[in-house]
C-alpha cells in the first residue's frame, strides 16, 4: 500500500469533521448527510483495500482517481444549494476517470466513461437550475429531475448499465455502493417536504414499482456478470426510491395510520440502504475478481472459477445469501422488513392514491423476486460449478483482496447484531448524555410501537442464527465429506458438463414471461428503444447541417423562428411558475 492510498484512507475521516465545523445539524435535519459520510468512510477504506491487491500498475493513479471520486461524494454531501454542489457533482466524475489508468483505457472502458459523463453532465443541468432558481415548485422539480438521472430511475436508467461494462471490479462496487447513494440521500435531506407540493409527483411511486420490475427482470436474463448486477442495482435504487417517495407522501397525512407508515418506511429506507451498499459492494468485488481471473464477464464463460480460488464458497456467498435473505444477514433484515410494511400498506382501504401505492407494491414484489433469483443464478454457475479445466491451478488472492472480502463478509452479519443492540437502547430510557440519542434524534426514531416490536424479534432471529452459524464454524460441527461423489450415477464422473449454467435457471421462464421483455441476448427491449430514441435524436443534429449547408434563405428563415418560438415558450414557462 502506498503513501497515496494512506492518504485517501485518512480523507474519508475528515468530510465528517469537516462537516461538523460547518455547523451541520448532523444529528438533526442533516443527519441523511451524516449517515452518507459514515457509510462513505467504511465502505470505501474497504473498496480501497481490495483496489490494492487488484491493481498492479499505475497504483498512484488510482489512489488519486479515489481521492477525487470520494472528494466529489463527500463535497456533494456537504455543499448544500451552492455552485459548488455542481463543482463536486463533476469533481467525483474525473477522480472516476482517473481510477480507469490502472486497467488502461479500453474501448469497453471509453464506452463505460462516456456512459457515466453523459448521466452525470445531464443531471448536473438539472440540479444546477436548483442552484440558481428560488426555491420554488419548479426548481425543486429540476432538483427531483436530475437526482432521479443520477440514481438510474426507473427508464432514466439507460445508461447505468453501460457505466459497468469496463469498469474494474472495485470502481463498480464504488458506483453501486456509494455513489448511486448521494442523490438518495440528497432527496431525503432537501426535497422530502416539497414532494407532495409539485404536481404529478405521485406518478412517481407507480414508476418507481415499475422500475424494480425492470432491473429485476433485466438482471435475471442478462447474460453478462456485470450488467446484471448493474440492474440489480437499478432494482434496489427503485425500491429505496419507492420508500421514500411514500414516506414523502404520508409524512404530512391527516390519517395517522398513513403517518405512522411514513415513519416506517423513512426508517426502512435507512435499512434498506444499509443492506444495498453493503451486500452490493461485496458483491462487484467478489464476483468483479471471478471475472477478472477469467477475463470475461459472460456468466457462461466464467463458469467454475470461482472454485479454481482459494476462497472458500461460503465467503463468496454472503452477498447472495444476503440478498436471498438467509437468516443472519443484513438482507434478511430488510427483505422481511419490506414484506411487513407492505402488509400493512396492502391494508388500507382505498383512494386512488392508495392505488398507486399499492400497484407500485405489486411491481415491486415481482422483481424483487426476480431479483433474488438473479443472485443464485450467479452464484451456483460462478461459484459451485465444476470448472471448464479441471487442471487449473488454484489461484490464491492478494491478501488485500481477501482481507477485505473478510471484514465486509463480517459485516453484513455484525451489523444486525449492532442494530439489535442500538434497537434496546432506543427503547429504553436514555440519559442525555448518551451518544445514542441524538442519533435516534437524527433517524426521527419516532415509530409506532409495532415496527419497534417487529425489528426486536427479526433482530433477535438474524442475531441469533448467526451466532449458530459461527459456533458450528467455530468448533467445526459441521460434517466433512470424506469421499465426493459429483452427480454421476456412481460413475464418478467429474466433467464440466455436470455444471449448472445459468440458462438452466432463467430459459424456463424465457418462454412464459421473459420473451416480452427481453430479447435471447438478455437485453431488455425498453433499453433498446430508449437507446434508439436517444439515436435518432442526435441525428437531427445531422438533418440540421444539411439543412443548414444547403444555402437557401428560407431554411435560415424557418430555423430562426424556430428558435425565437421555443425562447419565448421557455421564458413563459418560468415566468409561470418561478
Amino acid at each position: 500500500m502506498n503513501l497515496f492510498s494512506i492518504f485517501t484512507f485518512v480523507s474519508l475521516i475528515i468530510p465528517i469533521f469537516v462537516g461538523f465545523k460547518l455547523g451541520k445539524d448532523f444529528f438533526g435535519i442533516d443527519f441523511p448527510i451524516f449517515f452518507g459520510l459514515i457509510l462513505q468512510s467504511i465502505l470505501g477504506a474497504i473498496i480501497l483495500l481490495y483496489s490494492s491487491g487488484y491493481e498492479t500498475k499505475e497504483k498512484n493513479k488510482v489512489s488519486l482517481g479515489y481521492f477525487l471520486f470520494f472528494l466529489g461524494l463527500s463535497g456533494s454531501f456537504l455543499s448544500g444549494k451552492s455552485i459548488w454542489l455542481c463543482i463536486f457533482w463533476e469533481v467525483s466524475s474525473l477522480g472516476a476517470f482517473l481510477v480507469y489508468a490502472g486497467q488502461g483505457y479500453s474501448p469497453k472502458a471509453i464506452k463505460s466513461i462516456v456512459a457515466l459523463f453523459l448521466a452525470s453532465s445531464i443531471s448536473m443541468l438539472f440540479i444546477s437550475a436548483w442552484v440558481f432558481l428560488p426555491d420554488s415548485n419548479l426548481s425543486f422539480g429540476f432538483l427531483i429531475i436530475g437526482l432521479l438521472i443520477k440514481s438510474a430511475f426507473s427508464i432514466l436508467h439507460v445508461w447505468y448499465p453501460e457505466a459497468y461494462v469496463g469498469t474494474p471490479a472495485h470502481l463498480s462496487a464504488a458506483f453501486s455502493g456509494l455513489m448511486i447513494n448521494v442523490p438518495l440521500l440528497i432527496f431525503a435531506r432537501y426535497s422530502m417536504h416539497w414532494f407532495n407540493e409539485i404536481n404529478l409527483t405521485i406518478y412517481l411511486i407507480p414508476i418507481a414499482g415499475v422500475g424494480v420490475f425492470i432491473g429485476g427482470i433485466s438482471s435475471f436474463f442478462t447474460k453478462d456478470v456485470k450488467k446484471s448486477l448493474a440492474y440489480s442495482t437499478i432494482e434496489n435504487s427503485n425500491f429505496l426510491w419507492m420508500f421514500l417517495f411514500i414516506a414523502s407522501y404520508w409524512i404530512r397525512s391527516e390519517n395517522e395510520t398513513q403517518k405512522n407508515l411514513s415513519q416506517c418506511f423513512y426508517v426502512l429506507f435507512f435499512i434498506m440502504l444499509l443492506h444495498h451498499s453493503f451486500s452490493k459492494t461485496f458483491q462487484f468485488l467478489s464476483l468483479g475478481y471471478i471475472c477478472k481471473i477469467s477475463k470475461s464477464s459472460i456468466i457462461d464463460t466464467c463458469t467454475g472459477i470461482g472454485r479454481t480460488l482459494n476462497i472458500s464458497p461460503i465467503l463468496l456467498g454472503i452477498g447472495t445469501f444476503s440478498f436471498c435473505a438467509i437468516p443472519g444477514t443484513l438482507g434478511f433484515v430488510a427483505e422481511s422488513t419490506t414484506l411487513f410494511l407492505v402488509s400493512k400498506a396492502m391494508d388500507l382501504s382505498g383512494d386512488l392514491q392508495s392505488l398507486y401505492i399499492l400497484l407500485a407494491i405489486i411491481f415491486a414484489i415481482l422483481g424483487m423476486i426476480l431479483g433474488s433469483a438473479t443472485h443464485l443464478r450467479l452464484y451456483l454457475p460462478l461459484v459451485l460449478s465444476v470448472p471448464r479445466n479441471e487442471q487449473e491451478k488454484k489461484i490464491t488472492p492478494d491478501r488485500y483482496i481477501l482481507s477485505s472480502l473478510m471484514i465486509l463478509g463480517f459485516l453484513i452479519f455484525l451489523i444486525p447484531i449492532f442494530l439489535l443492540g442500538f434497537n434496546f437502547i432506543i427503547q429504553c430510557s436514555l440519559p442525555v448524555n448518551s451518544i445514542f440519542k441524538p442519533i435516534a434524534i437524527g433517524l426521527n426514531f419516532q415509530t409506532p410501537a409495532y415496527l419497534m416490536t417487529w425489528l426486536n424479534k427479526i433482530l433477535c432471529i438474524s442475531s441469533f442464527s448467526f451466532l449458530f452459524f459461527f459456533i458450528l464454524t467455530m468448533f467445526r460441527f459441521s460434517h466433512k465429506i470424506s469421499q465426493r461423489n459429483i452427480w454421476d450415477c456412481g460413475n464418478e464422473y467429474r466433467g464440466s458438463e455436470v455444471s449448472i449454467p445459468a440458462s438452466v435457471i432463467s430459459d424456463p421462464l424465457y418462454n412464459s414471461i421473459g420473451r416480452y421483455f427481453v430479447n435471447k441476448k438478455g437485453e431488455p427491449y425498453i433499453d433498446d428503444f430508449l437507446k434508439g430514441s436517444i439515436y435518432n435524436v442526435l441525428d437531427m443534429g445531422k438533418f440540421w447541417i444539411h439543412k443548414v449547408e444547403s444555402g437557401e434563405i428560407s431554411q435560415y428563415i424557418l430555423f430562426s423562428a424556430l428558435s425565437f418560438l421555443f425562447s419565448l415558450f421557455f421564458i413563459i414557462a418560468l415566468k409561470i411558475y418561478i
